[in-house]
């Protein structure tokens, strides 16, 4: 056959089916490989996803660090703002006459009083070894800030009017900041070390359908009651083998109604804490409401023992390593009967527990049988009038 022939063959209709059959069985291949790719992609996704719904972060699992972040209006140049005062508020700490006050003061009224900000410093030595302190503007000034501290032998918080301690091994005073605190903590840093997720895994959540969408994944998850679903956009890392978590709307799936929705904005490798963090997200609780951006400035490793000192309770002698002097003092803690001894203000609060007789105590009883004996007196004198 001459080689017109052949090329003359191809050019009729059986030809050309011929040809077009050859390119499919060689381009086959490529296509099968393309499909076993995206199907492999998929199963890692999944098995990603999978396995932090059930091994849910700890406090623990971060610790020893230091984080701030940040919330509220912008203001001008507010990163250098921020950094700025964050550098300024380690040093000046219990130092009024500090020289860098004046500047620290100054910047200080460009975010909170000018911007409106909320800066929020954690300490985190262990899931119950955390102080959170929160700095914010008041219309009045009269609560710049309230901190709060945790550990298993103590608790108490600070304000400009006031400290307060109380024994977390016989419960907390009602409408108090320490029982949910913990927990408050541990839902923020969610946020900055597992892209939100937490907050299903806590609630023994499962996926129960995954897609791709362009060059992202598309998850639906559902909680074991049932009560929450929530859509959850990843971007799958192949060469780390996990995931970044760009966005999570929740719902209740009893009504529909948004449970919330969050969409992380700015991530980093932290070299600190050995993983990727969320370093600036939005968080929209209700579907009416302006979303809040917070940001988050610092992730450092702290010694414990600096974490320690600052978790020390201060007393009238001993200022608050952050904070500084001492306001009125009140301590909740319970006695050795397991009573609430409440100090009277301005009374240094003891080291340990309080001893069964307490200073209040012992002012309780002095008042009440002082008013007894005026009572007495009263009644004594009404009966020698009436006999007389």
């Amino acid at each position: 056959m001459s080689m017109s022939m052949s090329l003359s063959a191809f050019a009729c209709p059986t030809g050309r089916s011929v040809l077009l059959l050859l390119t499919l069985i060689l381009a086959r291949p490529t296509a099968i490989a393309s499909v076993q790719t995206e199907d492999s992609n998929l199963k890692e996704v999944r098995s990603w996803l999978d396995h932090k719904l059930v091994e849910e972060y700890s406090l623990d699992d971060i610790a020893p660090v230091h984080i701030v972040l940040w919330s509220g209006p912008s203001v001008s140049d507010e990163a250098s703002t921020r950094a700025r005062y964050n550098a300024l508020s380690r040093k000046v700490a219990g130092k009024p006459e500090h020289p860098d006050r004046e500047e620290y003061e100054r910047l200080r009224e460009a975010l909170f009083d000018s911007g409106g900000a909320t800066r929020v410093e954690l300490f985190i030595a262990g899931d119950l070894l955390i102080r959170k302190n929160e700095t914010y503007a008041d219309d009045d000034g009269t609560i710049p800030f309230y901190d709060t501290v945790m550990t298993p032998n103590d608790a108490w918080s600070i304000t400009k009017n006031r400290i307060t301690r109380v024994d977390p091994s016989h419960g907390f005073p009602k409408e108090s900041n320490f029982s949910g605190m913990p927990i408050t903590v541990w839902h923020m840093c969610g946020f900055i070390v597992d892209g939100g997720l937490h907050m299903l895994a806590h609630r023994g959540a499962r996926v129960v359908s995954l897609r791709r969408k362009g060059d992202l994944f598309v998850a639906e998850a559902e909680t074991t009651d049932g009560a929450y679903r929530s859509r959850i956009e990843v971007r799958w890392d192949g060469d780390a083998g996990e995931g970044r978590v760009l966005s999570q709307q929740m719902v209740r799936t009893s009504n529909g109604e948004s449970a919330g929705s969050w969409k992380m904005d700015e991530m980093r490798y932290s070299d600190e804490l050995a993983r990727w963090i969320t370093t600036s997200w939005f968080e929209r609780l209700q579907t009416e409401s302006m979303p809040t951006k917070w940001v988050v400035d610092v992730v450092e490793r702290v010694p414990v023992r600096e974490i320690r000192n600052v978790m020390r309770c201060p007393t009238l002698d001993t200022p608050d390593s952050i904070r500084g002097a001492v306001p009125v003092l009140f301590d909740f803690r319970h006695d050795s009967r397991g009573r609430v001894a409440a100090l009277m203000p301005g009374v240094e609060i003891p080291e340990g527990r309080l001893p069964i007789k307490s200073e209040y105590s012992r002012t309780r009883w002095f008042a009440t049988a002082g008013a007894v004996f005026v009572v007495l007196s009263l009644v004594t004198f009404r009966i020698r009038k009436k006999t007389m």
